[in-house]
């Protein structure tokens, strides 16, 4: 699956991409390279600047781990998409 940065979102594409390609025994510039092309949006951004080496997957996944996966900043993330989904309405 594609992962934008949604909080809702991280623990089942991690699920998924940990079991499908992290785990495996495959060189980490195909793994990045797998993660890569299954984030769009913020998450994508998050880690553009990377280049392509073993160092930059390991920083990419703890990047990820910080951004999306961190459970006060997913918490603080849906409290404050629910007070502006409240104010819309």
């Amino acid at each position: 699956p594609k992962y934008n940065g949604s909080p809702r979102k991280w623990v089942e594409f991690w699920g998924l991409y940990e079991s499908m390609i992290h785990k495996r025994n495959i060189d980490k510039c195909i793994k990045l390279y797998h993660l890569r092309s299954h984030l769009e949006g913020e998450a994508a951004q998050s880690i553009a600047n990377l280049g392509n080496s073993a160092e930059d997957y390991d920083l990419a996944i703890q990047t990820l781990h910080n951004l999306f996966g961190d459970p006060k900043r997913v918490a603080h993330k849906i409290r404050a998409d629910l007070i502006q989904y409240s104010i819309t309405e």
